[in-house]
């Protein structure tokens, strides 16, 4: 809301589409879903790719053995990250030998989610971040691709009746893909399946014209 409420006090662009990828996808269809019909006229409509929109479920799926090694390099840059946040803010009083122990998503976000953002425990942060629930109040052409091969992903992350009961919200479920995968070729230049994709879907279904 932040950054929208900048860009439209900063530039005049007649035509918004706002374009989220995992967490960030997260973001898109809830705020999209939160805005409902008070959605800035600006913004014509979403995409969002490998979205774990029910975000307590997937956080299990990411815990189990299928991603271990996916995890163990991903939290090398996460731990970074929420130092440097510390080091700026010593106000949060961060316990970094807890910080260098963990190992699941809710370790850190005990640490360090719940106390910056104001949330009573994990569970509570999960729970209200969570975009599933907004979905059947979007308003605007919003598509969220999901893959049937993502590992982060559990099974409410795949909101077929809520597609099916909306006029704005699309789900195409692809047999393949991974998390943000999409690799249509190895050639980056050939790479380029899940950005004709969005483009198709901004033309068709958005009616702005991308070449």
């Amino acid at each position: 809301n932040f950054v929208i409420n900048h860009i439209l006090d900063t530039y005049n662009y007649d035509n918004i589409v706002i374009i989220g990828f995992s967490l960030g996808g997260n973001l898109t269809l809830k705020y999209i879903g939160e805005k409902g019909t008070n959605l800035p006229s600006e913004i014509k409509g979403g995409i969002a790719c490998s979205v774990p929109i029910d975000i307590a479920s997937a956080e299990k799926e990411m815990d189990k053995l299928k991603n271990k090694l996916y995890i163990e390099v991903f939290f090398k840059t996460m731990k970074n990250k929420i130092l440097e946040k510390a080091h700026k803010h010593p106000e949060f009083q961060l316990d970094k030998d807890k910080l260098f122990k963990a190992t699941k998503f809710k370790h850190l976000e005990h640490l360090y989610t719940v106390p910056v953002f104001g949330f009573e425990s994990p569970e509570d942060y999960w729970q209200k971040a969570s975009s599933k629930p907004y979905i059947s109040a979007i308003s605007k052409p919003t598509l969220l691709i999901n893959a049937k091969d993502d590992t982060f992903l559990s099974k409410k992350c795949y909101p077929k009746k809520e597609a099916k009961n909306s006029e704005n919200f699309f789900l195409e479920i692809t047999k393949y893909g991974g998390h943000c995968g999409f690799m249509s070729s190895f050639k980056p230049s050939e790479n380029t399946w899940l950005e004709e994709r969005i483009a198709r879907f901004i033309n068709k279904n958005i009616n702005i014209d991308i070449p």
